[in-house]
């Protein structure tokens, strides 16, 4: 049995995830670059028996969903930390050249260390956001193509 019309549902449902999360990470101002927000795509997978919606971001969406505890590092956890910091001061305009932007990351990530980031739980209100829609979409695409397989059938006999 074909499911087209559950195919065409799932194109919507998917585009829906990633605008519903597109949408919290600019509501809570987590827009530098725009890299994550770019980010965000739906990706369809077909098994023989089921169909799974996967939603992908970059790995660091993680990051500003949780927050960041208060400490130092212990480890190499925060290799690059410093050089990410730069860029995004840079790209936030708060320095205008190098030495400065390095000046202003070094003050962040201290702060940083000392009181940690708060999270933002975009993506936990973006899964209750998706959660509440979904399965009335996804139902009502799997009754259309029940319906539409048994007209075939009846139509070929009649």
């Amino acid at each position: 049995m074909e499911f087209k019309e559950l195919e065409t549902e799932l194109n919507i449902v998917g585009a829906f995830m990633a605008n519903i999360l597109i949408a919290e990470i600019v509501a809570k101002g987590k827009v530098a670059s725009g890299n994550l927000r770019d980010s965000v795509e739906y990706q369809i997978a077909r098994t023989e028996n089921s169909y799974q919606v996967d939603l992908l971001a970059d790995r660091y969406i993680n990051n500003v969903s949780d927050g960041r505890k208060k400490g130092y590092p212990k480890s190499k956890e925060d290799q690059g930390f410093l050089e990410n910091l730069i860029k995004w001061v840079l790209i936030k305009g708060k320095a205008s050249d190098d030495k400065s932007a390095r000046a202003a990351a070094w003050a962040i990530r201290e702060s940083i260390f000392q009181k940690g980031i708060p999270a933002t739980n975009i993506i936990e209100f973006a899964i209750e956001q998706i959660d509440r829609q979904i399965d009335e979409m996804v139902t009502a695409a799997i009754d259309r193509d029940i319906k539409n397989h048994f007209n075939e059938m009846f139509n070929k006999l009649g």
